[in-house]
């Protein structure tokens, strides 16, 4: 328990020395040590297993990463990983090798498309809808999905969800 209360302890320290002013705890609404912050508090969330999601106000969005295989290549994955059904069904095979999370920031000017999220607005899983961040956040069920993500110096510059039969 002592082990516990100790990093506890660390850990606070650590997130007050993330500020603005040196000796001071300044952390201004959307500054880079909120995102310090933010982001070293996410680390730790996801060191725990806590999964963290779109943040709008923050522009940041946080991805499982995982290898998606389209045709042939699904077939030859699904054998890899043992699967139950080769080839897998409708040709698609998604592999999740790693539980870690990763957290980006989102360009402001990021286009953002839904289409299966979507398909109750437009009729149609595979018509693609515009979105905003704070749009995409407020989606259920994104943990479902699958979206690409270009990402340039750092930043997710476009997101685009995959239509999945």
């Amino acid at each position: 328990m002592d082990d516990l209360a100790a990093e506890v302890v660390r850990r606070c320290r650590e997130l007050a020395r993330v500020s603005e002013e040196p000796g001071r705890l300044t952390r201004p609404f959307a500054s880079a040590a909120m995102a310090r912050a933010n982001a070293l508090v996410g680390g730790w969330m996801e060191e725990g297993g806590m999964a963290v999601r779109v943040d709008a106000a923050g522009n940041r969005i946080t991805v499982d990463v995982v290898q998606l295989f389209l045709g042939e290549a699904a077939a030859r994955a699904a054998r890899e990983d043992d699967a139950e059904e080769i080839p897998p069904p409708n040709d698609v095979w998604i592999r999740n090798t790693s539980r870690g999370l990763r957290t980006l920031p989102v360009t402001a000017a990021a286009p953002i498309t839904v289409n299966v999220h979507g398909a109750a607005e437009s009729g149609s899983a595979t018509t693609n809808i515009a979105k905003t961040l704070s749009e995409l956040a407020d989606i259920d069920g994104l943990e479902n999905g699958v979206f690409w993500l270009t990402v340039a110096d750092g930043q997710v510059t476009r997101i685009a969800e995959q239509y999945l039969p």
